[in-house]
């Protein structure tokens, strides 16, 4: 299922950055990822070098233990 989800993700972004380095956020519609929602995060590139999570899906959420939306992916 990695795969899988690895190609659903990569697809979806693709298809929204076009010629683009990446998407803006703006574009990125969570309803349209909703078969691997749950497996799916998206970080933030914040002032000062940090990297706070702007989406946790349920499945990384349990796997670190905790709802971790907002905090620094470098401080896992």
């Amino acid at each position: 299922m990695k795969q899988a989800t690895t190609q659903i993700l990569y697809n979806y972004w693709n298809e929204l950055r076009g010629n683009r380095l990446a998407p803006t956020r703006f574009e990125i519609e969570p309803s349209q990822l909703a078969p691997v929602l749950s497996e799916t995060f998206i970080l933030e590139r914040a002032p000062g070098g940090s990297y706070p999570f702007r989406l946790a899906g349920t499945r990384i959420c349990e796997q670190i233990g905790r709802e971790v939306r907002g905090e620094d992916f470098l401080d896992l």
